[in-house]
């Protein structure tokens, strides 16, 4: 199983390794999506045109599934308007 470590910028950011980019089928200016599935553990999903990945990822929780999806979706939503905020951005 390959494996990559990369770094935190100083302004948060980090490159997504290329072999992860392929295995994600990312292109540029494509949407990732970041899910915490346990405490010190994420899951990075490519957003499929068209498709929302935070529904196609109801499996992977238990009984209580869409509510999980919809905190994800939620927090998500809460984390662009942080965002646009601290950078200006429309």
């Amino acid at each position: 199983m390959p494996t990559s470590t990369s770094k935190l910028s100083s302004k948060f950011q980090v490159t997504v390794p290329a072999w992860v980019r392929k295995q994600l089928g990312a292109k540029e200016n494509s949407e990732i999506v970041w899910i915490q599935t346990k405490p010190k553990e994420i899951v990075i999903v490519a957003q499929d045109e068209g498709q929302d990945s935070l529904s196609k990822l109801c499996g992977m929780f238990q009984d209580d599934s869409w509510d999980s999806v919809e905190e994800v979706r939620k927090s998500r939503n809460e984390d662009l308007l942080l965002e646009q905020r601290k950078y200006g951005s429309a």
